[in-house]
């Protein structure tokens, strides 16, 4: 480990700022989210500021009992399962018409360098407008 950072110093370097900040962007809201789930706080309990003043935090620690509430519920379980069956169905038209675009890609047809141009122009559009901003 040592050789490689003497070796690649300048690459850490490179790295660490944005390492820290996405970790901090994105590990600081996570870990709040944990901590307010395992207590009672809701919009009428929390911290908020009004002009210059501010009022503080009423809500409590309450562990586990939020999650314990939501596996009891039955809607829970009825919304959990149309969101499984939603996302899968979206996952299954999304890789089919992908697949069925992709595999007509190869195809000989009349129109085929036609049909290849409108389906990667979008893609290929931004890099090329990129060059010259």
């Amino acid at each position: 480990m040592r050789r490689a950072l003497a070796t690649h110093w300048y690459a850490w370097a490179m790295t660490a700022p944005v390492v820290v900040v996405t970790a901090a962007i994105v590990g600081w809201p996570l870990v709040r989210g944990v901590w307010l789930s395992l207590t009672n706080a809701d919009e009428s309990n929390v911290e908020r500021r009004i002009g210059v003043n501010t009022l503080p935090a009423t809500y409590e620690f309450v562990g586990l009992d939020n999650y314990t509430a939501i596996l009891r519920d039955s809607d829970f379980w009825d919304r959990l399962g149309w969101t499984v069956l939603w996302t899968a169905s979206c996952v299954a038209v999304t890789f089919s018409l992908g697949l069925g675009l992709a595999v007509l890609l190869n195809r000989a047809f009349r129109g085929r360098a036609l049909y290849r141009t409108a389906l990667v122009l979008p893609w290929a559009i931004p890099a090329f407008v990129s060059v010259f901003a």
